[in-house]
């Protein structure tokens, strides 16, 4: 499980401020350009438009207008092994929507306890060795909360590979 609060800190003194609001107004909206700004490594090609499909229905399947008045709580995606499933949606997909606060917990299941282990690792990773990440979205490791003034909870957040939690800077705040 992956959950997310928001809590007041200082805004940081960036050189960057400008292009971090740059990068933040091309992807809060848009899932493949965030792939393509933070995660260049995985998202150096254009993707193809059965990604697009895949996402829009994750994104949108809450919209009436969109969808009609179904309500779909359960998406399920069958494609071929190695046409990206897990990396668009249990990668990408999770870790845009905690960023821009469209989810704020996050829950990895599957058939094999080690498979949804390894995803949420994955993810865990990135949030820790992602600096522009962190740093554009303001995202403080719940594993380092009580050692910033003014952030603490009183006890050390989960930070497993099977569980953890991301806070948010309230920037100005």
């Amino acid at each position: 499980m992956i959950a997310t609060a928001t809590e007041s800190l200082p805004a940081p003194v960036a050189l960057e401020d400008g292009l971090r609001k740059w990068r933040i107004q091309r992807t809060i909206n848009d899932p493949f350009e965030f792939g393509r700004i933070y995660f260049p490594k995985y998202w150096f090609q254009k993707s193809p438009d059965f990604h697009k499909e895949i996402m829009d229905l994750a994104t949108h399947r809450n919209n009436e207008e969109w969808i009609g008045k179904k309500n779909l709580n359960t998406l399920v995606i069958a494609a071929p092994r190695n046409h990206s499933k897990s990396t668009l949606i249990t990668f990408l997909y999770v870790i845009w929507s905690l960023v821009t606060q469209r989810k704020f917990f996050t829950v990895i299941i599957s058939d094999i306890a080690r498979i949804s282990v390894s995803h949420t690792r994955n993810i865990k990773e990135e949030f820790e060795s992602n600096e522009r990440l962190r740093n554009d979205w303001g995202i403080v490791l719940g594993k380092d909360w009580d050692e910033l003034n003014g952030f603490s909870r009183g006890e050390k957040e989960k930070w497993t590979d099977e569980e953890f939690v991301i806070g948010f800077r309230k920037w100005g705040g």
